[in-house]
């Protein structure tokens, strides 16, 4: 029995002593763990705030790089537009010469058709006139030829003959 100690009696108060002692650590213990909890959840909600705000930034920098963008695909197309109207206005210029070399050819063709139709009527005019020789050597032969046959029978007839 001697390795065997008996262990002095612990009174009330002294329990409640230290009972009272270990709620208040315990109630520091909580305490210092709130307030670290509310320091982490302020720590992480500065980091959430300036995590959005950076978000932010990056989104405003990229919707400003993106409307630059679409400013300059508007400049492109409007000077797409602008060669457009370009060439429009040559194809209308090229549209007029056609229309000019057009009544040029017409007006060609009605000084055409006009020679055409002197040169036919002269044609037509020395056609008739080689007919009316012709015709005319024609009938000068016969008259001849027959008032001939007159004449010489007459002068026969005159001579005595």
């Amino acid at each position: 029995m001697l390795a065997v100690e008996t262990a002095p009696r612990i009174s009330d108060r002294e329990i409640i002593e230290t009972l009272t002692r270990l709620e208040a650590g315990q109630k520091a213990l909580e305490t210092s763990m709130n307030q670290r909890f509310a320091a982490m959840e302020a720590n992480i909600d500065q980091r959430f705030a300036a995590m959005e705000a950076n978000i932010d930034q990056r989104f405003a920098a990229m919707e400003k790089s993106i409307d630059q963008r679409f400013i300059l695909v508007d400049q492109r197309f409007e000077a797409v537009n602008q060669r457009f109207e370009a060439v429009n206005q040559r194809f209308d210029a090229v549209d007029q010469r056609f229309n000019a070399v057009d009544q040029h050819f017409e007006a060609l063709e009605r000084r055409l058709d006009d020679l055409l139709a002197t040169m036919l009527a002269m044609f037509s005019a020395v056609i008739l006139l080689i007919v009316s020789l012709f015709g005319y050597i024609v009938w000068d032969r016969r008259y001849r030829s027959t008032s001939a046959g007159d004449a010489s029978c007459s002068v026969g007839a005159r001579l005595g003959a």
